[in-house]
């Protein structure tokens, strides 16, 4: 062996036994290299040292509410931390001498023995602004709703209202596991009488949903009005108990609002549009529908009430011939008398099926024939028509306007032109005897009758 390879491994050993004399002298004061405790290098730490180090007081916490959060420092809250073990125990058992052996050391985990003051976690709450009663809101309970013709259950505001002690009593727990976030849980905060999914409001739900399932259609003339959804959950009440009942009061604001639309009775302008195309505007009033609000008010509140689905022709105290989806209540069969032109026109289904000539009410006499809409209110085949003065047999007998009528005139041997004006009728309207059968035949009770004069034409 050459003396510079042998001075070499001598000062080798050298260093060697230095380093490993004095990592042994230090690891009889310190921990031994490796050493970590409750995540934290000890690594030539002394007791007191790693004591220092594992024992703190600058804990904070996020506290997460609804709306907003608080943080909560451990100063504040009497919050202390300190491992609850003999250090010294721990670094008696590590041997000195095998310092070298960090590879294989395990890291220790010690329990934190932890103080923290309830009254001062109170303290800081009701300090700020969550606990504040002017910035509280009252939780609302669930709702029913009808959407897309379905009613289902709507969750009211939950509202912010805390619950003291539950959430303080929360807080200890969470800081005590030194948890650096904790977000206010629902059992917190107050919470509604009734929620979407209470057995009230789901059997709630159920029953404004066997409502809402109803089909009743009101039925008079030609038209036909089927109650929407809505209009019949305007009818009924949810109480703040969920019970469910029909409301009598707004059965007749439907009833009395379907009527406002509906009704054509009492009319004293009504335009109808003549033989020639011209328009006359007319007193109406004594023909049209008018419902009647009482009858109908408590048929309907008692269809509803027992959820019976039905077609029903609404009960009324003046009826018309008919009516349309666009409110027309004559139609296209009616009788038209065109008193200025001294002529009878009689339409069926929209076409004139006879017309002739007539004549109407002495105007010299003081009888002429008042122009308006009325309706066929008899007919009767022979019949006897009499007056103060006057006693006529006639075949044919439709009156429309109390004592005025249609009726054959066998007496005359002459209609139309200006007969009226000096030898016209008591007021009805004479019809030749060759035509006055066929009308007769063609006209049913309730069929209008409209008489104008050449000054009601616009």
């Amino acid at each position: 062996m050459g003396k510079f390879v042998k001075a070499f491994l001598i000062t080798l050993i050298s260093i060697i036994v230095v380093v490993y004399a004095a990592f042994t002298v230090l690891n009889v004061y310190f921990f031994a290299p490796g050493t970590n405790v409750n995540g934290i290098d000890m690594s030539f730490k002394s007791v007191d040292k790693a004591a220092e180090l594992l024992d703190f007081n600058d804990f904070q916490t996020e506290v997460l509410f609804r709306d907003g959060s608080l943080t909560m420092h451990g100063k504040d809250v009497g919050f202390e931390a300190k491992v609850d073990t003999d250090l010294e125990k721990l670094k008696a058992s590590q041997n000195p001498f095998l310092w070298f052996d960090f590879i294989n050391r395990a890291p220790v985990q010690y329990d934190y023995d932890i103080t923290v003051n309830d009254e001062l976690i109170r303290n800081v709450l009701e300090s700020s602004k969550y606990l504040n009663p002017d910035n509280m809101v009252q939780p609302e309970n669930a709702t029913v709703v009808v959407k897309d013709n379905e009613a289902y259950a709507e969750e009211g505001n939950e509202g912010n209202v805390i619950i003291e002690d539950s959430l303080v009593n929360g807080l200890y727990d969470s800081i005590k596991k030194m948890e650096h976030s904790y977000r206010v849980p629902d059992s917190c905060y107050k919470q509604p009488m009734y929620t979407a999914d209470s057995k009230a409001v789901q059997d709630c739900v159920k029953e404004v949903n066997e409502y809402l399932s109803l089909e009743i259609n009101y039925i008079f003339g030609d038209y036909v009005y089927e109650l929407s959804k809505d209009d019949i959950y305007s009818m009924i009440d949810i109480s703040s108990n969920y019970k469910v009942n029909v409301k009598k009061d707004d059965v007749k604001k439907f009833i009395d609002e379907f009527a406002k639309e509906h009704n054509t009775y009492g009319n004293d302008k009504r335009e109808f549009r003549t033989h020639s195309g011209r328009k006359a505007i007319l007193n109406g009033s004594g023909y049209g529908w008018e419902l009647d609000p009482e009858v109908e008010t408590e048929e309907l509140y008692r269809v509803i009430s027992n959820k019976y689905s039905i077609d029903r022709i609404p009960s009324f105290i003046h009826k018309a011939y008919t009516y349309s989806a666009t409110g027309d209540d004559i139609g296209g069969s009616y009788v038209e008398v065109d008193l200025g032109n001294q002529h009878v026109y009689v339409y069926k289904d929209g076409k004139c099926i006879i017309d002739c000539d007539c004549v109407s009410g002495n105007m010299a006499a003081g009888h002429g024939t008042p122009s308006g809409i009325y309706a066929v209110r008899a007919k009767q085949s022979p019949t006897i028509l009499r007056g103060d003065d006057y006693e006529s047999p006639v075949s044919y007998w439709m009156p429309f306007n109390g004592g005025i009528g249609l009726h054959d005139a066998n007496w005359r041997g002459r209609f139309g032109g200006e007969i009226y004006k000096t030898n016209g009728s008591h007021g009805c309207v004479n019809l030749p005897p060759s035509i006055a059968g066929q009308i007769y035949r063609n006209v049913s009770i309730g069929m209008p009758v409209i008489c104008y004069w050449n000054s009601d034409l616009q």
